[in-house]
């Protein structure tokens, strides 16, 4: 609902996903029911948990709730309509940090940062405990962006490369410490009337 009516919604807005969102976790489920997963890893909020939500009842796989993978803070500007003095905030913040002032965040947010270090220590520790096999995440674009931009290699700076789709799906390999990506932002489990627009 705070997507579709263009709200400002991070780690303090616990909202669920409407009717077109179970209908893209649907068609997500049914185009990748066929993988096995040695684990199912979402943020504490509950449009994350309700995305994979078909996968928890039919796979066997150990089910990680964190909010180490919670959507970035934006403090002050959550549950705001993004216009007028919001919008100048947010591309404030968009500026500066594709000018490489990751450690900026909005009043009483988080900076990029801040979010790649709660990430990385989540992401280690998954690693370690799941060495082979497929993991799921389910996390928020801009802990999406955030995640992509480090494990691939291109720098927090350059995170707004990453495009972000709702059920939108990264596929990653990694050997040691490198990681590269299969897939990114794929949609094409969703049929037409559920792809974006543009």
């Amino acid at each position: 609902m705070y997507n579709a009516c263009a709200y400002v919604q991070g780690s303090g807005i616990d909202s669920e996903i409407n009717e077109r969102g179970h209908r893209q976790a649907m068609q997500l489920y049914n185009y990748y029911k066929h993988v096995e997963f040695s684990a199912i890893c979402t943020s504490l909020l509950k449009r994350s948990q309700q995305t994979v939500l078909p996968f928890l009842k039919e796979k066997r796989a150990t089910f990680i709730s964190t909010s180490a993978l919670n959507e970035i803070s934006w403090g002050k500007l959550e549950g705001l309509p993004t216009t007028g003095e919001v919008r100048e905030q947010i591309l404030l913040a968009n500026y500066e940090w594709s000018k490489g002032n990751t450690s900026y965040a909005v009043p009483f947010g988080e900076s990029p940062e801040q979010v790649w270090q709660r990430a990385k220590a989540f992401l280690e520790d998954i690693r370690n405990k799941f060495p082979r096999g497929n993991v799921l995440i389910c996390t928020h674009g801009r802990t999406l962006r955030v995640i992509l931009s480090m494990l691939l290699g291109y720098g927090l700076e350059n995170m707004h490369l990453f495009c972000h789709y709702n059920t939108g799906v990264n596929i990653l390999k990694n050997e040691g410490t490198l990681f590269w990506a299969i897939k990114l932002n794929d949609i094409s489990h969703l049929d037409e009337s559920l792809k974006p627009l543009s």
